[in-house]
This record gives structure tokens, C-alpha cells and sequence, in this order.
């Protein structure tokens, strides 16, 4: 009887040592969780779609946004690095398990002229409390690489300033969806980021159309990635290549407020 309970104890132990090196590996392994990529002419017909739309459509006259009419949004690479450290400082749980989520979310702040707005994004997910999910993070990611977190209380209404802002261009365009943010599978995300050794290496989050899937009007947000040559870019459109992935979810459906 005492060899099988220690038997027991083996096999439990062993089970429980197998599953916590595979959630490592999986956690740490770059090849685990990237996604298919889209087709190359198709995502660069989307990205292009988009551009075309956008560059015609007639802005809102109120409030005066700088960069309304950007087609797409630089992730430095390091930005994605530093907020991996925070991980594993154990400050945010981004996707520390199956229901822990990450979001990119679209924010208006003050732009370069008294009165003008500019559009940014924040990268958003929950503060890790002992492990546990906790209150919403809000973090400004800069041109530079470097990450801060931004108090609750100035990030969600500079969400709300840009979410008002598209519900006026949607009924004025009668676009069917467009999205004030995106859910992030970190994993996937974090894949990217840390897939290349080139430290000139460049991601793009770039908004597209896709005319395909019907006649109406609903942005999506492809991930662009790929090697740069030069550390400066004219438009996303503007490459020798690279790799496109959608992975992405919608907002309203998928964020967190």
C-alpha cells in the first residue's frame, strides 16, 4: 500500500513538473504562438483601401485632430520589450493566462497647437495583484521605446474623446464598424516583437479595409512586421516587404470597457 501511494505522489509530481516546464516553453518560445500571416497582395490591397478611404473622407471639423487622417501607427519594438519586463517583474498580467487579456486603445491628447488633437494609442491590461488580476493599467508607449503609465483618470477620457470623435466620422460616412481599440493575444504579439535580432526591425499597427468580405465599410488592424534597412519610413505602405498578421479583435466586443 505505502508503494503505491508513493507511486502516486511520483506520477503527481511528475505531471505537475511536465506542465509547468511546457507553459514555460510556451510562454518563452517565439515559434508557439505567431499566426498564419495574411497573403501579401491581400493586406497590402486592404492597408491600401484604407489609405484611399481616409485620405477623401471628410474629417470632422470639431474638435481639430493634427493626424487624423494617419493610416497607420509605429509599435517601437523596445516598447514591446519593456512592457515584457514588466511581466516579468510581475507588475501587469497582459496574458498570463488563458482569460488575461491586452488591448490596444485609441486616445485623443492636446496636440502641437492650443486646441488641436492629436490621435495616440495606449497599451492596456491589468495589474498583477499577488498573481491576480487586478485594476486596468493604462500605458503610453513613446516614439522613443519607452513605456509610462498613465493615471486611470486622464487615459479613459482621452479613450472616450476618441471613440465620440469616430462616432461622428461613422455617421457621417455611414461606416458600419469602426473601432476605437483592439484586443491583443500578447502571446502572439509578444512573438513578433522578439522574433527578430535586427534592431532596426519595425512594427506597424495599420488599419485596412477589407472590400472583400462585403460592400460595407468596416476598419480592421492588421500587425505589420518586418526588417528595416534605414531607421526612417515614409508611410506603411512604403516597405520592401514584410509580414502581415491579423490577429486582432474588435472593439466594442472584445475591450475592457
Amino acid at each position: 500500500m505505502r508503494r503505491k501511494i508513493l507511486y502516486l505522489i511520483f506520477v503527481v509530481t511528475l505531471l505537475a513538473l511536465s506542465f509547468y516546464m511546457w507553459k514555460n516553453c510556451h510562454r518563452e518560445n517565439p515559434n508557439v504562438c505567431i499566426t498564419k500571416p495574411v497573403e501579401p497582395g491581400m493586406a497590402e490591397n486592404d492597408s491600401l483601401h484604407y489609405k484611399n478611404f481616409i485620405d477623401t473622407v471628410k474629417i470632422p471639423s470639431s474638435p481639430i485632430v493634427d493626424n487624423a487622417k494617419q493610416n497607420y501607427f509605429i509599435i517601437p519594438r523596445q516598447a514591446v520589450i519593456n512592457i515584457a519586463e514588466w511581466e516579468k517583474k510581475r507588475w501587469i498580467l497582459p496574458d498570463a493566462g488563458t482569460t488575461d487579456k491586452a488591448w490596444v486603445m485609441f486616445a485623443q491628447e492636446p496636440g502641437l497647437k492650443p486646441g488641436h488633437k492629436t490621435i495616440t494609442y495606449y497599451f492596456v491590461c491589468y495589474k498583477n495583484v499577488q498573481g491576480k488580476r487586478g485594476p486596468l493599467v493604462f500605458i503610453k508607449i513613446n516614439d522613443s521605446g519607452s513605456i509610462d503609465s498613465i493615471k486611470t483618470t486622464i487615459a479613459k477620457p482621452n479613450i472616450e474623446a476618441q471613440k465620440d470623435y469616430l462616432l461622428k466620422l461613422s455617421d457621417n460616412y455611414k461606416i458600419i464598424f469602426y473601432p476605437h481599440g483592439y484586443l491583443f493575444p500578447w502571446c502572439e504579439f509578444l512573438s513578433i516583437a522578439g522574433g527578430s535580432g535586427n534592431p532596426n526591425s519595425k512594427i506597424n499597427g495599420v488599419f485596412v479595409i477589407n472590400k472583400d468580405k462585403s460592400d460595407k465599410i468596416e476598419v480592421d488592424f492588421f500587425i505589420h512586421a518586418f526588417e528595416s534597412k534605414t531607421s526612417r519610413r515614409k508611410s506603411a505602405n512604403d516597405d520592401d516587404g514584410g509580414t502581415y498578421y491579423d490577429f486582432t479583435n474588435p472593439c466594442p466586443t472584445s475591450c475592457p470597457y
